[in-house]
Formats: structure tokens, sequence, C-alpha cells
């Protein structure tokens, strides 16, 4: 319906708030809410996260192999590691999610 608020999926201006201003049975016309701004700031954030050095990314079945450990094992100490003395347990896990 006419005045609708929406954001733009289109090619240009993807993600933009728009407006819709007008319909017909075949078109849609949307008024957006975009300045030649954003587009300059997004353009330099994109070069910013391209020049990124990118990481080696290892998962954790590989990392397990790499370092002759089992999968499972590997598993157990990055998340939790319960180790007992002086009648208390202690977690000398590194509490990381693989």
């Amino acid at each position: 319906p006419d005045g609708t608020n929406i954001f733009f999926l289109g090619k240009h201006a993807y993600g933009v708030a728009a407006q819709v201003s007008s319909t017909t049975d075949s078109a849609l016309s949307v008024v957006l809410a975009f300045f030649v701004s954003d587009k300059m700031e997004n353009n330099k954030f994109k070069i910013i996260v391209d020049s990124r050095v990118s990481q080696h990314y290892l998962p954790s079945f590989k990392a397990a192999s790499t370092i002759g450990m089992s999968p499972r094992a590997l598993s157990k100490i990055m998340s939790s590691f319960m180790v007992p003395s002086d009648h208390q347990k202690n977690n000398l896990g590194l509490s990381v999610s693989l």
C-alpha cells in the first residue's frame, strides 16, 4: 500500500530505507532515503575490509589432527577440563566451544 515503509533490495541501494509512493497492478514506485555520502562511506569501509590480511582457519578436526589428538579430546579441553585438587574441582579448560 502507498505510504508503507520498506527496505529497498535493489542493486544500487540495497538495504536502504524507502517508502512506497505509488502502486499499480504491474509496478511499484518508491522513494529512497539514500545519501551519496553513505555510498562513499560504504565504499571506504569495503576497501578497509578487503585490505585485511586473511586469517587461516582450521576446522577443529584438522586442528586436532595437526597436534596429534582426537577431535573429541580437543573439544573437551577447549570447553571445560575439570581437575580435582584440594577437595575441589578446577576448570583448566579454555571455555571455547568448537
